[in-house]
C-alpha cells in the first residue's frame, strides 16, 4: 500500500499503465498524459478508491478496461486525443462532473451517462458534434418559443405564464453550462 496521492507521469514516453499502479489506493490525483499508452489492463481501477481528477490525453489509447467504472470517486475524467471508439465503460461513475472526449475516434455519447439520478455530468467536450447539436436545438427552441409568446400573449392563464417562465430558464441553465463548458 502507498499514500501518494498524487502522481505525475506526463511526458514520459510510457508505453503500457502498469499493473503496479492498483498498490496506488490513495491516489486522488494521476497525470498520465502525453505518453504512448495504447491500452489499461483490466483490474487496476477497482483498487483506485479514492481517485478523483485523471488525465490520459494524447496518448493512443484505443478501448477503455471494462472495470474502469468500479473506481466510483471519479470527478475528473480527460481523454481527448486519443484513438477511442467506444466510452461505454464510463457508465455507472457516479460522481463525474467533467469528461473531455474531444478528438478520438468516437460517433456517439452513450445516453446512459446522462441517465443516472444524481448525475452532475456538465462538461463533455467533442467540440464540433456538440456544437453543431447545440446550435440544431437553439434554433429549433427559438422558433417553439416565438410561436408559444405568440400565443401566451393572446392568453390570460397565469399558469401557462409560469410554465413558459420556467422553461426559459432551463434554456438559460443549458447554454450556459455549454458556453462555459
Amino acid at each position: 500500500k502507498c499514500s501518494k496521492k498524487q502522481l505525475n507521469l506526463s511526458r514520459n514516453m510510457l508505453i503500457e499503465f502498469s499493473n503496479e499502479m492498483r498498490h496506488l489506493d490513495k491516489l486522488e490525483t494521476l497525470y498520465m498524459n502525453q505518453n504512448n499508452i495504447r491500452s489499461i489492463p483490466e483490474g487496476i481501477f477497482p483498487h483506485l478508491r479514492s481517485l478523483k481528477l485523471v488525465k490520459l490525453s494524447t496518448n493512443r489509447l484505443a478501448k477503455l478496461p471494462s472495470d474502469i467504472n468500479q473506481c466510483t470517486s471519479i470527478t475528473y475524467l480527460d481523454l481527448s486525443k486519443n484513438c477511442l471508439q467506444s466510452i461505454q465503460p464510463l457508465i455507472g461513475l457516479p460522481k463525474l462532473e467533467e469528461l473531455l472526449v474531444e478528438k478520438n475516434q468516437l460517433t456517439e455519447l452513450p445516453s446512459q451517462l446522462f441517465q443516472t439520478d444524481n448525475c452532475k455530468l456538465t462538461v463533455l467536450e467533442k467540440k464540433k458534434n456538440i456544437e453543431e447539436k447545440v446550435k440544431t436545438m437553439l434554433t429549433n427552441r427559438r422558433m417553439v418559443l416565438k410561436q408559444r409568446k405568440r400565443n401566451l400573449e393572446e392568453s390570460t392563464d397565469p399558469a401557462l405564464f409560469m410554465d413558459q417562465v420556467d422553461e426559459l430558464d432551463c434554456l438559460l441553465e443549458y447554454k450556459l453550462k455549454v458556453i462555459r463548458g
